[in-house]
């Protein structure tokens, strides 16, 4: 994955020259790697770089371990999920690609690794990585390319070459898409997805740009739509790793990823019963959320309401009926055509 030793090589100088006319004279080698200098870049090359990017790499790395050792059956890392870094060079704010990593190290055991992304970005370096293999099918939602947002990938109509056509499908969704517009592709395509793919393992990244109140995001999705993803995901019974993304607003993106781990530890009637109470979301109807203790750690970062969930907000879905519908036809039609159960009888 790593194809340039000098990528490596730059990183502990980064890490450790702190001096800015080191940094100067490097500038060009950084150049090299789409590495910039300054908090004004967005992929910067920060002190104390090659420690954050072994942090969150190898904290991805060991839960696959757990995976595959059978140690666990569900592992987490929501600092992981850098999905948009390439083989040498970063993008995206993401400077090693730890999905790519764990995907690989996944197919040394499992022979079919599903992998769903709901960061709200497009899974671009993750595709591009496995877009000609029918060994591991990417499944992502994001923001329609159309409209220019980042990364402007992940058209419909992009699904993989030579073996692997067919093994990539992409869900651009349109301004104000919310839970209904989720829901409505998410049910049946990973239906399909089950009865012919027949994953052995899932990877699922979760990240922020999807939540209403994000810097970034267009979308109108809350934490408990994405819950219900996560809950059926969950329910296919087989190894799972989830891993964070993007996230701009620090409070909503943590707060997603609480909820999640409180999905799949399957801890809901717990923590509903000891903290639930009524909110009134934006749109005036009122509904159960679960209250944040008061001796949590930074909970002043959470008010003025002090609870849980993400709800949506007044927003217009420019999604329409008709995009929709022709969109789920289209994705299903190439699953049945592409991807066929007899290939994956044991």
């Amino acid at each position: 994955v790593i194809k340039e030793r000098a990528w490596l090589n730059a990183s502990p100088t980064i890490a450790e020259g702190e001096d800015v006319q080191t940094w100067e004279k490097i500038a060009s080698t950084l150049k090299r790697f789409n590495l910039g200098l300054g908090a004004d870049s967005v992929n910067s090359a920060m002190p104390g770089l090659l420690d954050y990017c072994r942090m969150y790499t190898t904290g991805t790395m060991g839960c696959v371990s757990r995976l595959m050792s059978g140690d666990a059956d569900i592992a987490i890392n929501w600092y992981g999920g850098m999905s948009h870094a390439r083989s040498s060079s970063a993008y995206g704010g993401c400077y090693v690609n730890d999905v790519v990593l764990a995907i690989l190290m996944l197919l040394r055991k499992y022979q079919r690794v599903f992998f769903i992304s709901l960061d709200g970005e497009h899974c671009d370096a993750v595709e591009e990585a496995f877009y000609e293999s029918n060994q591991v099918l990417t499944l992502s939602f994001h923001c329609n390319p159309e409209k220019g947002t980042f990364p402007a990938t992940g058209h419909v109509d992009d699904i993989g070459i030579g073996q692997g056509e067919g093994y990539a499908v992409n869900v651009p969704l349109d301004d104000g898409a919310n839970d209904r517009t989720l829901m409505h592709f998410f049910d049946p395509i990973i239906k399909k997805i089950k009865a012919n793919f027949k994953p052995e393992v899932i990877v699922f990244q979760s990240g922020g740009s999807l939540l209403p109140g994000d810097r970034f995001s267009k979308f109108n999705v809350s934490s408990r739509g994405i819950g219900e993803c996560l809950k059926r995901v969950r329910d296919f019974n087989v190894p799972l790793l989830c891993l964070g993304g993007s996230g701009t607003n620090m409070a909503i993106t943590s707060k997603l990823w609480a909820y999640e781990t409180v999905i799949l530890t399957n801890s809901e009637d717990i923590v509903g019963f000891q903290h639930e109470k009524k909110v009134m979301d934006s749109n005036g109807d009122s509904k159960d959320d679960i209250l944040i203790p008061q001796e949590t750690t930074y909970r002043e970062y959470f008010g003025p309401e002090y609870t849980l969930h993400v709800h949506n907000a007044i927003m217009e879905n420019e999604m329409t009926y008709s995009t929709s519908n022709s969109f789920k036809k289209k994705i299903l039609d190439r699953l049945n055509k592409f991807i066929k159960p007899t290939y994956f009888q044991q």
